[in-house]
């Protein structure tokens, strides 16, 4: 609700649901160094095959598409990932709060998707 406050501005409102998850095939690369290495090393290589393509580094956007149209992964029904901390610590540099985030391919992983709470500002 904190970010949804702030981060959202520009529009009049948010909107929060809950759900339960299955993360029984989920790319965790949160917490599991494994899942981390390689998701590195998928995107290195995919980021590499784009450049070599275009000549240009890709954006996220592109990223995002080149997994959607040609990743094989059929073992992997979604993928958790920290997106970019918040400072917000009076010591500089200190994250002590992550946005985890989670894309899933496989909605039959979303369990009872129900809306919680929403505020107009």
């Amino acid at each position: 609700m904190e970010w949804g406050g702030h981060a959202k501005r520009k529009y009049p409102g948010y909107v929060v649901y809950t759900a339960k998850i299955i993360c029984d095939d989920i790319l965790d690369t949160v917490f599991n160094e494994d899942h981390y290495k390689f998701w590195l090393k998928s995107i290195d290589k995919i980021s590499d095959s784009i450049y070599k393509n275009t000549g240009k580094r890709p954006h996220i956007k592109e990223l995002n598409q080149y997994l959607k149209e040609r990743a094989t992964w059929n073992s992997v029904s979604g993928i958790m990932f920290q997106d970019v901390p918040k400072t917000l610590s009076k010591v500089i540099s200190f994250y002590y709060r992550k946005r985890i985030q989670l894309v899933a391919f496989d909605l039959e992983i979303v369990k009872n998707f129900t809306y919680h709470y929403d505020d107009k500002f």
